[in-house]
């Protein structure tokens, strides 16, 4: 710690901490975050970090993280990030501009959280709800359509046999007893 206040803070929130160049590399990393890898800031910096991010989520992050200089908007990202013991969790990044008094924009500062498994198991349930619902639409639809054809034809059935239903036709052919 180089005792301003700043990194100070840094160092005790409990979210993990990065923050990177102009250009997009990071050049900081919190010690919760160095914890969290199990690794140093020497193994962290620059791009090395990034291969801990999940292959599948590292291409969206690259893609933000590398935004033209002009656009400097915050973002809001959840990608799989391995921990120390190799097992990517999900976490959920938030990440905003920095600017430097005389020189304008100098990078992202990034605070990352371990989500919780209750929360992944939430939205795995939500998923599957939603599944569920639409097969359910399915389903009803698959079910109703027939129904309605049975009923058109009974009314069909109904409506050209009415005179036998009323019993004012005779019925062909031989009745037995």
């Amino acid at each position: 710690m180089t005792g301003r206040p700043e990194v100070a803070l840094e160092e005790i929130v409990f979210c993990m901490i990065r923050k990177t160049d102009p250009v997009g590399r990071c050049d900081y990393f919190n010690q919760r975050w160095l914890d969290y890898r199990g690794r140093s800031l020497q193994q962290e910096i620059d791009d090395a970090w990034l291969e801990a991010v999940h292959p599948k989520d590292r291409a969206g992050l690259q893609t933000i993280l590398r935004a033209p200089l002009s656009d400097t908007k915050s973002f809001e990202i959840e990608d799989r990030l391995q921990r120390h013991d190799g097992i990517h969790h999900w976490v959920l990044e938030k990440g905003t501009a920095w600017f430097r008094p005389s020189q304008g924009f100098g990078g992202y500062v990034g605070c990352c959280i371990d989500l919780p498994e209750w929360t992944v198991m939430e939205r795995g349930l939500r998923r599957r709800n939603r599944a569920l619902h639409e097969l359910a639409h399915v389903v009803s639809h698959d079910l109703k359509e027939p129904l309605r054809t049975i009923g058109t034809y009974t009314e069909m059935l109904a409506r050209g046999c009415s005179p036998v239903f009323e019993g004012r036709h005779e019925p062909r052919g031989r009745l037995y007893p």
